[in-house]
């Protein structure tokens, strides 16, 4: 399989930040890194968790850049975790059969047209 660990080389570019210097930050050389990279040879724990220091990756992230064999790892686990009140409007939505129409008409994922009363647009404060 090519594009072993395409997360992780992606956050590289996007740091700007070659395989060499991500050795270096590191303290292994850039063979070592390769062999990891290219999926010859797993990971240590150290070094994993020495890169993402180095890349400010955040905990949840890991099974985003350091998947099993290096494969693309699902795109949900990129996400930051529910806060309490996250989950908490997920529930309620998910409890309230009316709400969820209004809002997917909203949206525009519903099966009933929007029918306006009037023809100007309608403002909305907070």
């Amino acid at each position: 399989m090519k594009n072993k660990y395409e997360a992780l080389r992606s956050l590289l570019r996007e740091r700007y930040m070659k395989v060499e210097e991500m050795a270096a930050g590191i303290g292994r050389s850039v063979s070592y890194v390769s062999q990891r990279m290219s999926g010859a040879r797993q990971w240590e724990l150290s070094d994993i968790y020495a890169i993402m220091e180095l890349l400010e990756i955040p905990a949840y992230q890991m099974p985003a850049y350091f998947t099993k064999n290096g494969e693309r790892a699902n795109p949900t686990l990129v996400r930051p975790p529910l806060t309490a009140r996250q989950a908490e409007v997920i529930a309620a939505y998910d409890s309230a059969e009316k709400l969820q129409s209004a809002v997917d008409i909203l949206l525009g994922i519903g099966d009933k047209p929007i029918h306006r009363r009037n023809s100007e647009p309608s403002i909305c404060r907070i």
